[in-house]
């Protein structure tokens, strides 16, 4: 009997945490990133929470979209550092500069990650190499992030995203809004699974821009992630 009890309680606790989580997600995919940043400011608690639930997700799902981004970002920083074939005059090319890697989100819960609102950036115009967005454009301003992300890359940058396929109407019609802020996509894989799309757009370099980008429109919107009642 107690240990059926404690069974009951156990099932019982998770069906709520569940619950809680699935409230705070809709939360922030219906609101403004900065009703986000003021609700976890008013109850870090509920940050905690929030990401207690996001882990029992992920453990459910068939791939996790951050082990394919980490993956593929250094793929692509080793391909960037790699020393060049040995000459009499350059037998190793050094990289120009270190990595430095900025990791953002509404509370800080570790030394390297800063805590912001991602519509406003603390980092200078073209000052970064690669943008990544992993299950992160949530909220009603999802165009204030890309447009954010582009102003912070430097010219042939790249920025990459990664979304649930459901929140996409019509996956043509975003590629070509996010386009109009001044990038281009170069890939786009939703083959490889059924649940993810991983997109990746490089920032127009100046010899490619004739004129002022128009500018990602305003309407650009994806559908929210919504639980049904039971």
């Amino acid at each position: 009997p107690g240990s059926r009890f404690a069974a009951m309680t156990a099932a019982a606790r998770s069906r709520l945490a569940g619950s809680h989580f699935r409230m705070l997600n809709e939360q922030l995919y219906t609101t403004p990133s900065s009703a986000a940043v003021q609700l976890f400011r008013d109850a870090p608690d509920q940050f905690t929470a929030y990401h207690a639930g996001f882990a029992r997700q992920v453990a459910d799902w068939p791939i996790n979209p951050l082990d394919v981004m980490v993956r593929e970002v250094g793929a692509a920083l080793k391909r960037r550092m790699a020393p060049s074939a040995p000459t009499d005059s350059a037998p190793l090319v050094k990289p120009s500069r270190p990595v430095a890697i900025y990791s953002f989100d509404l509370v800080s819960v570790a030394p390297h990650i800063t805590a912001c609102d991602i519509a406003s950036l603390p980092l200078a115009a073209d000052s970064v190499d690669v943008a990544v967005f992993c299950l992160a454009l949530m909220g009603t301003n999802i165009v204030d992030f890309l447009t954010e992300a582009l102003r912070v890359l430097r010219p042939g940058g790249t920025l990459k995203i990664a979304e649930v396929v459901s929140r996409f109407e019509d996956m043509d019609a975003f590629v070509a809004a996010v386009e109009q802020g001044g990038c281009v996509c170069v890939k786009r894989d939703a083959a490889s699974n059924t649940m993810f799309l991983f997109l990746e757009f490089r920032k127009h370099t100046a010899a490619e821009v004739a004129a002022e980008p128009k500018g990602i429109p305003a309407s650009l919107a994806l559908k929210p992630c919504i639980y049904k009642r039971r």
